[in-house]
């Protein structure tokens, strides 16, 4: 494709973003750049098959209207940083941060099977599911209230990533992956059940990655595989510290680590 066709179809994907006709983006356009008389829906056509270019004032106002940078419309580059502080609260930003963390939890989080953040996100999106009144929807509508916070920039790096990268490829999946399980830590804190629930399981974490560094794999002559601690640990200190574990856990089930309703005061 040339650079005509390419630029169109940039522009074809602001409008169907939209929802309007070519007429109506014609019309849309046209207000911002305060031309006494519509563009016509052929013109639009015309650009969005490439066979003309908007001048530069149209070109602003479509960028403008879609949210993007003129360096985008024109040479397709990415969404950058100054792009996500500017636009972060527009509703195209935001409906396009949304459907990408529905997309990439939906449909990639689940199938890398070194994504061990995969866990702890399924996890926690079952705890809050099943303990708020919070759906996916809603748990992805607060994710997106964190991103968008001004006071909370830390956050643009993974929209970034999330608005521009491929996700398939695995370090794009990893770094995602646990930038979610932090928006979801944020959402769990403002519901006292949820991080309870959330506190005890890291118990079963920390059990399962001491006993994962302390294990040795073996294939057997028979190709069936022994797994064993080191032959340098003590098993009978290595029970001692994981019955610890348990115990540490038991002794939370009282909730005592919550302050009793009404009580602001520390401790």
């Amino acid at each position: 494709m040339d650079k005509k066709t390419d630029i169109g179809l940039r522009i074809k994907s602001i409008r169907l973003a939209k929802g309007l006709n070519l007429r109506e983006f014609g019309e849309e356009i046209s207000k911002l750049t305060k031309e006494k008389k519509y563009i016509s829906d052929s013109i639009v056509s015309r650009w969005e098959k490439g066979v003309s270019i908007p001048n530069a004032k149209r070109l602003k106002a479509i960028a403008e209207y879609g949210n993007v940078s003129i360096n985008f419309l024109l040479y397709g580059n990415e969404i950058s940083y100054e792009d996500i502080y500017q636009n972060i609260k527009s509703v195209n930003m935001k409906n396009n941060i949304q459907d990408k963390l529905i997309d990439f939890i939906v449909n990639y989080m689940p199938s890398s099977e070194q994504n061990t953040y995969y866990f702890k996100v399924a996890s926690l999106i079952t705890i809050i599911n099943d303990h708020t009144d919070s759906n996916i929807d809603c748990i992805i509508e607060q994710m997106y209230s964190f991103i968008s916070n001004e006071n909370m920039t830390f956050y643009h790096h993974g929209v970034y990533l999330l608005l521009n990268e491929d996700f398939k490829k695995l370090p794009v999946q990893l770094y995602l992956t646990e930038f979610i399980y932090h928006l979801l830590i944020q959402i769990s804190l403002k519901y006292p059940e949820v991080y309870f629930l959330n506190l005890l399981s890291q118990f079963d974490d920390l059990k399962s990655n001491i006993q994962e560094i302390s294990t040795k794999h073996e294939i057997l002559h028979n190709h069936t595989r022994r797994s064993k601690i080191a032959e340098f640990i003590d098993s009978k200190e290595y029970q001692k510290l994981m019955n610890k574990i348990d115990v540490m856990k038991e002794k939370l089930l009282n909730k005592n680590i919550l302050k009793k309703q009404g009580d602001t005061h520390d401790t």
